[in-house]
């Protein structure tokens, strides 16, 4: 029996053994299983995590969707409000078409009534140029300045000129403002710019100092035809050198309308003479081609004091090279005084066509016992524009 104790007690621990390995193998298992859990945990919260993740990641995306979507609408409601003011402008420019085509309708039937006036008026002309083509224009000023032609216009015009005129002391004999030479502009304004520049002037292109007399009554006379951006170049200029010259004067542009007959300049300026002188007393007249423009401001824009004297301004010219022309050239620009005028009986009407016309005169001076000055100076140089002779305006034969 006590032999048999010690079997038991080995078979005990084995069999003790062998449960214990059991319960190892088992709680390994166990183990394995709950790792096995444990991980299946962990890629859960993973996948999950990925989930929260993608789902931002959407959120984001949806959010720039919203942002593109925004901005897309608002370019929509840019280009709306750009149709908008397309369409208002095209509605504008339409008006404007419309009215620019009512405009040339009623211009277009202007123009047709004008043309039949024209018509009118140069038939008469025609009548009147073949019928006086070789009588004179005589210049009578004192019957003009007196009695029945001393008409309702000079009698206006002289009282408005006259306002304060009494009140004021002569003008200095030198005017303070002169500098010398000057630059002429010689672009080819609008004439609306013009008339803006000048808009103070008084009608009909009449101006005098406000703070003093003038020594003298100036009309600038200019015969013309067919030189438009001449004439503007010449008006954008002259008004601003004649009145830093303190001068009271008025320009008169005498044109010869139309193009059958050749220019006539003598004709054109003793018309402008006698014009000139219905509406404002002037004592000196000075005869301006429109294409010639003074370099110096110190060349003053006045008739000779010595009744022996008219004076010839323009001595150089620049497209003949700033040198005399020829002797007793005097073409360009005069000036002569009323009584001389009427000594010479202004120029002849007989002149068809380029040059002659200011020989003869130069002759009538003489005759009368006149000669010209010249200032031989730089004060004598005028800027010129260079052209060709006008078409059917052949010289003078």
């Amino acid at each position: 029996m006590d032999a048999d104790i010690p079997k038991k007690v080995e078979d005990a621990d084995k069999i003790k053994l062998i449960k214990d390995k059991k319960t190892n193998k088992e709680e390994k298992k166990e183990g394995k299983k709950e790792g096995k859990k444990e991980e299946k945990k962990e890629e859960k919260k993973k996948e999950e995590k990925k989930e929260e993740k993608k789902k931002e990641e959407r959120k984001e995306e949806k959010k720039e969707e919203k942002k593109e979507e925004k901005k897309k609408d608002e370019k929509k409601e840019e280009r709306k409000e750009e149709k908008k003011v397309e369409a208002k402008k095209n509605e504008k420019k339409d008006e404007k078409k419309e009215k620019k085509d009512e405009k040339k309708e009623v211009r277009k039937e202007e123009k047709k009534d004008g043309k039949k006036e024209e018509k009118k008026k140069k038939e008469e002309k025609k009548e009147n140029l073949v019928n006086n083509k070789t009588t004179t224009i005589p210049i009578n000023i004192n019957n003009l300045l007196k009695g029945n032609n001393t008409g309702p216009q000079l009698i206006e015009i002289s009282k408005i000129w006259r306002v304060h005129q009494d009140n004021l002391t002569l003008c200095p004999e030198k005017p303070p403002n002169l500098k010398g030479k000057i630059d002429v502009d010689m672009r080819s304004l609008k004439l609306e710019e013009i008339e803006e520049e000048y808009k103070y002037l008084w009608p009909g292109g009449h101006w005098r100092p406000k703070e003093c007399k003038s020594r003298q009554k100036v009309a600038i006379v200019v015969p013309y035809r067919n030189r438009e951006p001449h004439l503007r170049t010449f008006l954008h200029n002259i008004h601003r050198f004649l009145q830093k010259q303190q001068l009271d004067y008025a320009i008169f542009i005498v044109e010869q309308l139309g193009n059958k007959l050749p220019f006539n300049k003598g004709r054109l300026t003793n018309i402008g003479v006698l014009e000139a002188i219905r509406v404002y007393p002037f004592d000196c007249i000075i005869f301006h081609d429109v294409d010639t423009y003074p370099e110096n401001d110190n060349m003053l824009y006045r008739c000779s004091t010595d009744p022996k004297y008219t004076r010839h301004l323009s001595v150089y010219l620049e497209r003949i090279g700033y040198k005399e022309y020829y002797p007793g050239f005097i073409g360009g620009v005069l000036a002569l005084t009323l009584e001389q005028l009427r000594k010479v009986n202004g120029y002849s009407n007989d002149f068809w066509g380029w040059g002659g016309e200011d020989d003869d005169f130069n002759t009538r001076v003489k005759i009368a016992n006149m000669s010209f000055q010249r200032n031989k100076t730089e004060i004598s140089r005028f800027r010129s524009f260079k052209h060709d002779k006008d078409a059917g305006n052949e010289p003078h034969n």
